[in-house]
């Protein structure tokens, strides 16, 4: 009997064989136990990319019992040869493998919450993201320090890449492998193919709550523990990224100000030029321009001070000193540039594991062989031998 193989397969795909009759439940499966709003959030699960379990199929050419019918529909006439899958997954199976889910989920959010520092699942720069790390604590439900420092890479690689905006059946296989391999130890970090940020992203991306660049930002400034320049106090990451508060996030050089000296549409509210203020010191900036406002800054608090709660907002001297002279293009590169490195310290090792990294490593080997002799089919410089002409 060959072994089961273990597939991915879309919902759409499921739900249209189950419509057809291909996908039956066998007679010997006991009756609906679920509620309504118990399937509701199942499929609510579905659709937010959670690990669910998994199902048992049995693929038979016998001629079976009548299976039971879904509550919801009823399947058409099948015009297909007389093949039928049925799902012979027990109940107090699935029951189990949803526990189990529910469990790595709680382990996941804890990580994201503390490791991370992430308030919200809104905060993840893609929902898709959350389900690899919900697999990772099924099969590792207690990571040693190490390994713990080796996903918490992984997630500043794969959320700085957009590597999930589009996950696809053909990403999820590879990913599953590589926690796999991670989960038993055969490797020390989860392998993935996103591609390493660009330091150009920063002075590119629009900004938005909602778009994975601002995201990013946002979580990268939440996890320096970014704080407001005039109080001192830590800003409220999950009230930054509301809809119903835009006051916490403050472009540092003022839209205004910025239109005002003819800065074109859209490059004023590139990622570079965002931070998180409380709405108080927001309005009280308003649209002046930054010399002014940092130069009030510093006569109350003091420079040492002001530069400190700069670098929680990841602007660093070369950048706090372009915005004393209103240079809105070195700021931008200065900040951009400090972006950057903060986010690549934070990938560290796993920059090793990824796609862009691996494609590096084999151009430069390719690069690195030696050419064909031209004067020899075979020569001592050539692999396989000294034949010559």
């Amino acid at each position: 009997m060959r072994a089961p193989e273990p597939t991915i397969a879309p919902i759409t795909s499921l739900a249209s064989r189950v419509l057809s009759g291909d996908i039956v439940l066998p007679k010997f499966q006991r009756a609906f136990v679920w509620t309504p709003q118990q399937i509701l959030y199942l499929l609510d699960s579905v659709r937010r990319n959670y690990p669910i379990g998994s199902l048992l199929m049995w693929r038979t050419t016998a001629k079976l019992a009548s299976g039971q019918r879904s509550r919801a529909w009823t399947p058409c006439p099948s015009t297909r040869a007389p093949r039928c899958t049925t799902s012979s997954t027990g109940r107090q199976q699935l029951q189990a493998a949803v526990a189990d889910a529910g469990k790595a989920a709680a382990r996941a959010v804890d990580f994201l919450s503390t490791q991370i520092r992430t308030p919200q699942a809104e905060a993840l720069p893609c929902y898709n993201q959350f389900a690899v790390p919900v697999e990772l604590f099924r099969q590792l439900p207690k990571p040693t320090a190490a390994q713990y420092e080796a996903v918490t890479r992984w997630f500043w690689l794969t959320a700085s890449s957009e590597y999930f905006k589009g996950w696809r059946e053909s990403q999820m296989g590879p990913d599953l492998s590589a926690v796999t391999e991670f989960a038993a130890g055969r490797s020390t970090e989860v392998e993935t193919a996103a591609a390493l940020p660009r330091a150009l992203l920063w002075q590119r991306a629009q900004f938005s709550r909602q778009n994975a660049p601002g995201k990013l930002l946002v979580l990268l400034m939440s996890y320096e523990k970014s704080v407001d320049l005039n109080t001192g106090l830590v800003i409220d990451v999950a009230d930054a990224l509301s809809w119903q508060n835009g006051k916490q996030l403050h472009h540092f050089f003022p839209r205004a100000y910025l239109k005002k000296e003819g800065v074109k549409a859209g490059r004023d509210n590139v990622c570079g030029n965002l931070i998180m203020l409380s709405a108080i010191t927001n309005n009280w900036i308003s649209d002046r321009r930054p010399s002014a406002y940092l130069r009030d800054l510093a006569v109350w608090h003091g420079e040492d001070v002001l530069r400190e709660r700069l670098r929680t907002c990841l602007i660093e001297e070369d950048a706090y000193q372009a915005a004393l002279r209103d240079d809105y293009d070195a700021f931008l590169r200065a900040r951009s540039k400090t972006l950057h490195r903060r986010l690549m310290e934070l990938i560290g090792s796993a920059a090793g594991s990824s796609g862009d990294w691996r494609s590096a490593r084999s151009a430069q080997r390719a690069r690195s062989a030696p050419a064909p002799c031209a004067t020899a089919s075979r020569c001592s410089h050539c692999p396989g031998g000294t034949r010559r002409r």
